[in-house]
């Protein structure tokens, strides 16, 4: 199973391998990569990645529930 990932700004920049928590990037020649989309051929879908929700003070990031 797989999650997507966010970067600082909201977005897609990744996806977890949820079983080893690899972060893979999205690289055609990367090997990981190309497993993931045959995973999504075969019809799965990954876990929507968490948003990050900006801090009162702008400076830290939390994940929103």
């Amino acid at each position: 199973m797989y999650k997507l990932q966010n970067d600082y700004n909201n977005k897609l920049c990744a996806v977890l391998r949820i079983a080893d928590g690899v972060s893979i990037p999205f690289d055609p020649a990367n090997t990981d990569y190309q497993q993931y989309l045959a995973w999504l051929a075969e019809g799965n879908v990954p876990f929507a990645a968490d948003a990050l929700m900006p801090q009162e003070n702008g400076d830290t990031f939390t994940l929103s529930a």
